[in-house]
């Protein structure tokens, strides 16, 4: 985890109208730091910190997709019964 003592010495921007958040924390995933950001002057918190990074968790509402095998078997089942529906079309058809 980051040592937050870095964080809390840094000095408040000041507001500029027109600015929606002067500071920032930017967190770089190729070099794991983290940087607090003043009108986009980068500073590194520590070069040796390491942020414990967790990927967003999906959310509940959001369904995951079908997976393979299953649509694997429903594509089997389209392709059996169109097949057997056509079967059945053509022999009916023919017998008129």
């Amino acid at each position: 985890m980051v040592d937050l003592e870095p964080i809390l010495t840094l000095p408040r921007p000041k507001r500029v109208v027109g600015q929606r958040s002067p500071a920032r924390f930017i967190y770089n995933y190729h070099h794991s730091q983290l940087y607090y950001s003043i009108n986009h002057n980068l500073t590194v918190i520590h070069p040796k910190a390491r942020v414990a990074y967790s990927p967003p968790t999906p959310s509940p509402h959001v369904k995951s997709p079908p997976s393979l095998f299953l649509s694997f078997i429903f594509f089997f089942f389209l392709v059996s019964y169109s097949f057997f529906f056509l079967l059945f079309v053509s022999f009916f058809c023919l017998n008129n």
